[in-house]
């Protein structure tokens, strides 16, 4: 896949979602979901079959279901007249790490505040249309109090997510553990950092949090949809 296409998936679809207006009042927002994890949980497996099966139980009148993870900073850096090039960057790491790195190689701005901030509020346009899954960035926090997001949790055991990480990036154990607990702390400092929240791990956080240890992906699909359904009825009450 050219590295352009996930860059005009996110444009086609923000593009048609925007031309459709504010919803109305007495509109029912669509279902969308947040994912978070810890590192190796298969977050991105999960999330893709996840998709695939939403998409084929949508209804031709409806929506795409649609899934964006690492393609929404390109889309705020081509916004920003920055190369999407950068977008390897802006993962989910802390502000300052994020600030010192695109400074040091290219001393470009905005500053990662600013691109975090544009990529937030993106997030949140998406939610309020629906029928998208969101992978990482704290969705579930900047969407708590929207009734139609479903906020989903994947965690796991260390030794399970080592494993899972050295077969899909061919590291050794040692190598694979450090990694592990470095994005860890990371995406845990990128919560503390942007949202002054230091408790991801809180299962309050979530509507439905997921140990992805002994489950295959389609077990845990199964309870996604499951818990889907179920909050879309509730909302709708």
């Amino acid at each position: 896949m050219r590295a352009t296409e996930p860059l005009a998936t996110v444009k086609g679809y923000l593009g048609a979602n925007i031309r459709r207006g504010t919803q109305l009042p007495d509109e029912e927002p669509l279902p969308a979901i947040t994912i978070t994890r810890q590192m190796g949980s298969r977050a991105l497996s999960i999330g893709k079959q996840l998709h695939e099966r939403l998409q084929a139980k949508c209804l031709p009148a409806q929506s795409n279901w649609e899934i964006f993870e690492n393609d929404l900073i390109g889309r705020v850096l081509e916004q920003s007249d920055l190369p999407v090039s950068l977008a390897k960057y802006y993962t989910e790491r802390s502000t300052t790490f994020l600030d010192d790195t695109i400074e040091d190689i290219v001393g470009l701005h905005p500053t990662a505040y600013t691109i975090n901030g544009k990529c937030h509020q993106t997030i949140v346009r998406l939610c309020q249309k629906g029928h998208v899954i969101v992978v990482g960035r704290c969705g579930n926090l900047l969407t708590r109090n929207f009734p139609n997001v479903l906020h989903v949790r994947l965690v796991g055991s260390i030794s399970i997510r080592t494993r899972h990480i050295m077969k899909c990036m061919q590291m050794s154990l040692a190598q694979a553990t450090k990694f592990v607990r470095k994005e860890d702390a990371l995406r845990r400092k990128y919560a503390k950092e942007n949202f002054n929240r230091s408790d991801v791990n809180n299962p309050l956080l979530y509507d439905l949090v997921i140990n992805t240890d002994d489950m295959p992906d389609n077990a845990v699909i199964d309870l996604i949809e499951q818990a889907l359904a179920a909050k879309t009825f509730a909302a709708a009450e």
